[in-house]
């Protein structure tokens, strides 16, 4: 159920269409370092990926704040149940209360002709929600015109995460950010909804209700794996490589394919799907307007390419596997059949930045992979209204 409120709160970050041009970043901050704000932490990583940081300016990373008064402690724990994740990201703790407010910053090793490939960046804040620094932050981050902020109380005290809430900066109220307030129950909650601060309140987490069962995830999943299985790739006498992706879905073979996936596959699967209302926003749709982008051109195709490839390298993070070193990098470039013997050690040679993916052991060029399922996106938002 956890994941299902994180997935919940992680697909509404983005508030306003992001494109390349998007000056914004999404900003989560999240109070309480609780199993909910783990789920929280990691679906922003799945979901979060947005087209602006393909310009390649590191300023328009995701950013995810979590402020707890044991964040150095319990952020620790966090690190080691994503290891791989972490060591290729940007993290940093801040310590409001040390001198100069302390910070931190831990950077991903630099390798051999390679540069840094996860979008999504970290902040640990060890202090409590009315910390003075704290405050200021919000107040700032509320205001600038540079960030979609979300603030989300998720502490596994329900009274306190109201009464934190409810005692926000004005700064959070005038500017309208919404603030996710985790409850079992929401009866405090209609008590209040019709006054002050209390009309920016999102409650999530009820037992009963509160989590989005509009995209029926698991199908959109089984479409996706179908879509990736269907791509083909064939050589032109002049040595380019050309795609050809299906246009339509053969229902058995799609139930057959998945009824043999391994686990970690059918997650991937799984990840992929969360992120086509996300993307759909990219294009300027709505979740529901699948019908009005059946054709997408090869700017958009290479657009959602480099998206994806983002989105899967944050979740093989997540899901354990890391980048070759560079002993390993040269083996496989020593010998392309070392790639297979890597990734049964959990190993993957495409953990990289996209324009620097190259070749696999056939010749073709593992980016194309990334444009057939890009292409294949309206046809997949299609089939989760179908079915």
């Amino acid at each position: 159920m956890e994941d299902l409120w994180g997935r919940q709160v992680a697909l509404s970050l983005d508030r306003e269409p992001m494109t390349v041009q998007s000056e914004k970043i999404v900003h989560l901050v999240v109070f309480g370092m609780t199993p909910q704000s783990e789920s929280l932490l990691i679906n922003t990583a799945l979901v979060c990926h947005y087209p602006n940081y393909l310009r390649k300016d590191h300023s328009l990373r995701t950013r995810v704040t979590v402020v707890d008064e044991r964040a150095d402690e319990k952020s620790r724990e966090w690190l080691q149940r994503y290891p791989a994740l972490f060591d290729n990201s940007y993290y940093r703790y801040v310590h409001p209360q040390a001198q100069s407010a302390a910070v931190v910053f831990t950077s991903p090793p630099i390798h051999r002709d390679r540069e840094d490939f996860v979008d999504v960046e970290w902040e640990f804040v060890a202090a409590s929600p009315d910390d003075a620094l704290v405050r200021t932050k919000l107040c700032r981050w509320a205001a600038s015109p540079s960030q979609q902020l979300t603030v989300v109380m998720a502490g596994a005290n329900a009274a306190q995460n109201l009464h934190d809430a409810l005692h926000m900066p004005d700064e959070v109220v005038v500017h309208n950010i919404p603030l996710y307030v985790y409850m079992p129950s929401d009866a405090a909650f209609r008590l209040l909804r019709h006054t002050g601060v209390a009309a920016l309140l999102r409650p999530f987490g009820m037992t009963d209700r509160g989590y989005d069962v509009r995209l029926p995830l698991v199908e959109m999943a089984k479409t996706v794996n179908y879509l990736y299985s269907q791509c083909l790739v064939t050589q032109s006498d002049d040595g380019s490589w050309k795609m050809a992706y299906a246009v339509e879905v053969d229902d058995l073979q799609r139930e057959q394919l998945w009824e043999g996936l391994p686990f970690v596959k059918r997650m991937s699967s799984c990840y992929h799907a969360m992120t086509v209302g996300v993307k759909m926003r990219m294009l300027g749709l709505a979740d529901d307007d699948w019908e009005q982008f059946y054709d997408l051109s090869s700017e958009q195709i290479e657009m959602l390419s480099q998206v994806e490839h983002n989105r899967w390298s944050a979740a093989a993070l997540i899901l354990g596997w890391r980048p070759c070193s560079d002993r390993e990098q040269r083996a496989v470039e020593a010998d392309i059949s070392q790639k297979e013997v890597l990734k049964q050690q959990m190993v993957h040679y495409d953990l990289r930045a996209y324009h620097d993916l190259r070749p696999d052991a056939t010749g073709k060029p593992v980016q194309i992979y990334d444009r057939c399922l890009s292409a294949c996106l309206p046809l997949i938002a299609k089939e989760s209204k179908r079915r």
